[in-house]
């Protein structure tokens, strides 16, 4: 583990095949010896120091999921009181751990298609539930009370469409590095009709419902970024409390399928790759206003509240330079 401000090596674990971060705990999982005859644990250290926080016996296979909602990589996703956990290969289920003392809770649900986090207090699964022939984009879910293993809510909602009305069979885009957009145990879909809508996973009810169509494809605690189709259109932000419009921008007239498509939602800004005369290019707005702060030729490489980080060619060398801007 690396210092952030200097760069100097914190602690160091030994070999791991398996390695999750939360802010909380890092998780990973440690085997002795090899083929059937392994024997291996769980981790949980702390982040700060190293110091091992617990250890369980696991299988081979065993992880911690990475998944999260309301999580955006390579940052930590928000801190929960359990984490799901993969802990046998007997049984097709994840389980839930108590993230400080690493004693298990009675949450438990078999694994399913698209896999398993921990929202709030909850256990939740999701699941590509396509139907009609694949054409309705249902996205399945079941919840459970991590602690109790008590049944929650299970339910339907539903994922975006392309601009050809192929199904996006996610919840958010992967050029944002997110899972799922929400906060605390809301999550971010979409309708039958293709509108954006936060659903309270503890009850299924429905939050707010937009007047303002389109696909979910990033966003943070305060607000959504969508997009007319989940590859194509124009930009809208939305207010994440209410489900109302803040602003709108153009197109960024770059496939959300391209290789080099980004989008990043803080507090402050938005960013977004985009093209401009046929060149790449990051187009970054203000959050409040839409307000464009600034078009920088190259690559979103990544981006905070006051700056955003922009890679593009360096001729000189036939390799990348990266710049830093400032807000």
């Amino acid at each position: 583990m690396l210092d952030a401000a200097t760069g100097a090596t914190r602690w160091r674990a030994g070999d791991a095949q398996d390695v999750v971060v939360h802010q909380r705990a890092v998780y990973l999982r440690q085997c002795v010896g090899t083929g059937s005859r392994a024997t291996c644990a769980l981790v949980a250290r702390d982040p700060r120091d190293g110091r091992q926080l617990w250890k369980l016996p696991a299988a081979r296979s065993a992880e911690v999921s990475d998944e999260a909602l309301g999580g955006q990589a390579p940052y930590a996703p928000p801190a929960t009181p359990y984490v799901a956990v993969w802990l046998s290969d007997t049984t097709n289920a994840y389980t839930t751990v108590a993230v400080a003392t690493g004693r298990p809770g009675a949450g438990r649900l078999p694994n399913r298609a698209w896999g398993s986090f921990v929202a709030g207090d909850l256990l939740v699964t999701t699941d590509n539930a396509l139907r009609g022939n694949g054409t309705d984009c249902t996205v399945g879910i079941t919840t459970v009370n991590a602690a109790t293993g008590a049944r929650g809510w299970s339910g339907e909602v539903f994922s975006g469409r392309t601009q050809k009305c192929d199904c996006a069979q996610q919840l958010a885009h992967d050029g944002s590095r997110q899972d799922q957009i929400g906060t605390g145990t809301r999550l971010v879909a979409v309708t039958a009709s293709g509108q954006p809508q936060l659903v309270d996973l503890r009850t299924g009810r429905k939050a707010w419902e937009s007047a303002t169509s389109g696909v979910p494809i990033a966003g943070n605690d305060r607000s959504v970024l969508i997009r007319h189709a989940t590859d194509v259109g124009e930009l809208a932000l939305l207010d994440m409390t209410t489900g109302a419009s803040r602003w709108t921008a153009p197109d960024p007239v770059l496939a959300a399928g391209a290789t080099a498509w980004r989008a990043i939602v803080t507090d402050s800004v938005v960013a977004v790759s985009g093209r401009k005369d046929d060149r790449p290019c990051v187009f970054v707005y203000d959050v409040r206003t839409g307000h464009q702060l600034g078009r920088y030729p190259g690559y979103l490489a990544g981006g905070a509240d006051d700056w955003v980080a922009v890679l593009f060619p360096a001729w000189e060398s036939d390799g990348l330079s990266l710049e830093l801007h400032t807000f």
